[in-house]
């Protein structure tokens, strides 16, 4: 006769692994993650005013009640999150005080302990007991009764510290606000009594009745920069998948696996064709207990795909439900725990179709594929043509982003190559490439500064841009123009001239290879300040040194931006123009970037992630790409914490690389 009950694990604390079950067919799938539970009915809570559960505690210390004797549980959920003063009737307390009294009077303890209500329909109902150990209040109850002035109230709260914000600077925060609270000097003001970066922290606000809760309020201003998330869940319907769907693998929950083992990809149309279904009901996928960076790192832990966008991110009560929710539908679920999400990577300099040519036809580098680039990290794509605008086309180019397209990342092209005379496109105007060309976003690579460059003038170079520009203003794009800097003294020249004497604007202007030297990196800084965004090739150990003094400079980092050249050829001449050596670009540069970056530099993931995320998307105008948020792309990727080496990747939605497999490129079957 009972109709909402609450599963209970024997083993669990602190309200882990509760969940709230209202029908027999959740009942029935229940399969004991936490071992042996407790089945019991649904009690309707009474609350505080505030909407806050009335979850009275008292606790001892050798038989003796410590503290205000009686303080309510915040309880946010099925988790407890801090302590107040209660807001029990006075009566109710007494009462609870001379129950508990008498029974430490009997069983006489040794050591700490705590015993906890809750009300329904203003009765006390004892809900757990804890004997010989030390409860989550007793150290700040202890701590408020040797430190805090008399008369002085307390309001404690639970909450996991960023990963980027060490103690010192927050109390120096603190400080500054005027509200570090200074055990045995302090009249009021926040304190923490833990903090472990990333993982847990307790924190207790001292003051005025009135007071105690706007001190907290400041304190986790500081703690959460970011603006808090609503859960916000959008579950929508779509269309199946296209025809080569059945490369993907199922997604089916294992008990003690991240993800089931994946078949592989079958290699032709043709197998690809009379591959069957996979047994997947819905594209709904839920990413848990995860570090998750948007780039910078949120609260959540929980994370909802489908539809090829991210629907939400969810609680730690709610993310059981959705898993439970997610199992009768067909869904997955991927166990994120010891490793960190991330947006998928955005490399805005890949010769798709390959590249180079500087030592003859033989010497031509072969063109990308998904799988290279997945392996890489990257989930989003800027093709161009270099170099070799005479045995490689754009149409070519075009046709090879679209392919991309289809296979699952996403790609954009720049119309336009190496030489300005004439600029070749595919419509006859790089004006109208932009703008009639739904994944063209600009020209490039223009070369400058460079012997193989066609030595575009001033006046062609800032016409060229202001054309491309407007074709961007008139189709919604950025419509910027790339520019390929070469090792010549002119360096930036042109580029000042365009934006000085020409008016173009200095964010339509992205120089690439700003490292190539010394030179020519003192003056890309020069441009940055002024207001530019500049590109370094993410090439060897000394880009990161480099990306380490602009930061220590204090310069805006916001538009610093890091790609490959993948598949282009890297030509070296010595002064006299003559080939020294030659290789080429490769897709995984940014992974290893963020390697260097985090290991041997010491950066934060906050800012080694906008490099090759939020900054690309931002300068090329990029619709729901570099971020993680309701309603963006669901372009994911998942790295072990540890190794910071990729195990999964998410291009729209669509799986692309787990532990276990690999999407590999379409091929066509040749045969007799």
């Amino acid at each position: 006769g009972v109709k909402d009950v609450v599963i209970k694990p024997l083993l669990g604390s602190a309200g882990s692994g509760i969940l709230f079950v209202s029908s027999e067919e959740e009942l029935m799938l229940y399969d004991f993650p936490h071992g042996d539970v407790l089945l019991e009915e649904k009690l309707p809570l009474d609350a505080a005013d505030d909407g806050v559960i009335l979850s009275p505690a008292l606790h001892y210390m050798k038989g003796k009640l410590i503290g205000d004797k009686v303080v309510d549980q915040i309880m946010v959920g099925t988790k407890y999150m801090g302590w107040r003063e209660s807001k029990v009737n006075k009566g109710t307390v007494i009462n609870a005080v001379h129950i508990i009294e008498k029974i430490l009077e009997y069983i006489k303890p040794q050591g700490p302990g705590g015993f906890d209500f809750l009300m329904v329909k203003g009765a006390l109902v004892l809900s757990d007991v804890n004997t010989g150990r030390f409860n989550g209040c007793h150290q700040p109850k202890l701590f408020v009764d040797q430190y805090s002035p008399p008369d002085t109230h307390w309001y404690c709260f639970k909450h996991k510290p960023p990963a980027a914000l060490d103690v010192h600077t927050f109390w120096r925060k603190l400080q500054e606000r005027g509200i570090a609270f200074v055990p045995g000097v302090s009249k009021f003001g926040v304190f923490p009594i833990t903090y472990l970066r990333g993982v847990a922290g307790t924190f207790v606000a001292v003051g005025a009745k009135n007071k105690t809760l706007n001190y907290a309020e400041a304190a986790l201003k500081i703690l959460k920069p970011m603006q808090k998330r609503k859960t916000e869940l959008v579950l929508r319907s779509r269309v199946p998948p296209p025809a080569l769907r059945g490369m993907l693998p199922s997604i089916a929950l294992g008990p003690n696996t991240l993800l089931s083992q994946a078949p592989e990809a079958p290699a032709t149309a043709a197998a690809a064709a009379a591959q069957p279904e996979p047994n997947r009901e819905c594209d709904l996928i839920l990413i848990k207990n995860a570090t998750i960076y948007n780039p910078q790192l949120i609260e959540s832990r929980h994370m909802l795909i489908g539809g090829g966008k991210v629907l939400g991110f969810l609680t730690d009560e709610e993310a059981p439900q959705m898993e439970m929710m997610l199992r009768m539908v067909g869904g997955g679920t991927i166990d994120a725990n010891h490793c960190i999400v991330t947006p998928g990577f955005i490399d805005i300099h890949v010769h798709l179709t390959g590249g180079g040519g500087e030592l003859g036809f033989t010497s031509r580098t072969p063109e990308a594929n998904v799988s290279n680039l997945v392996e890489g990290g990257c989930t989003t794509v800027v093709g161009l043509l270099g170099a070799d605008y005479c045995t490689r086309s754009l149409e070519n180019l075009l046709a090879k982003a679209e392919s991309c397209n289809e296979e699952g990342i996403t790609a954009y092209f720049f119309t336009g190559a190496y030489g300005c005379n004439p600029v070749p496109t595919i419509t006859g105007s790089p004006m109208r490439d932009v703008c009639l060309l739904k994944n063209c976003i600009g020209v490039g690579e223009i070369a400058i500064a460079d012997h193989r460059s066609s030595c575009p003038s001033d006046s062609d170079l800032a016409r060229l841009a202001k054309d491309v520009r407007l074709g961007g203003l008139l189709s919604g794009k950025a419509g910027v123009t790339y520019v390929h800097m070469g090792h010549g003294k002119d360096r930036l020249k042109q580029l000042w001239t365009a934006v000085n004497e020409y008016d173009v604007p200095i964010t339509s202007l992205i120089p690439t290879h700003i490292n190539k030297n010394e030179e020519l990196l003192q003056d890309g800084l020069k441009w940055l300040e002024a207001g530019g965004y500049i590109d370094f090739t993410a090439r060897g150990i000394a880009v990161c040194k480099q990306l380490s003094m602009i930061r220590q400079k204090g310069l805006p980092m916001e538009r610093v931006i890091c790609s490959t050249d993948a598949h282009g050829s890297i030509p070296t001449f010595d002064d006299n123009g003559k080939l020294l050596r030659y290789s080429m670009g490769d897709c995984s540069a940014l992974v290893r970037l963020v390697k260097n970056l985090w290991f041997t530099e010491l950066w934060s993931m906050e800012e080694i992630l906008p490099l090759i995320t939020t900054n690309p998307a931002e300068a090329l105008k990029l619709p729901g790409k570099g971020t993680l948020d309701v309603g963006t792309d669901a372009d994911i990727l998942i790295l072990d914490r540890a190794s910071l080496d990729l195990k999964y990747v998410f291009g729209k939605g669509r799986l692309l690389r787990s532990p276990q497999w690999l999407l590999k490129s379409f091929n066509i079957d040749v045969s007799e």
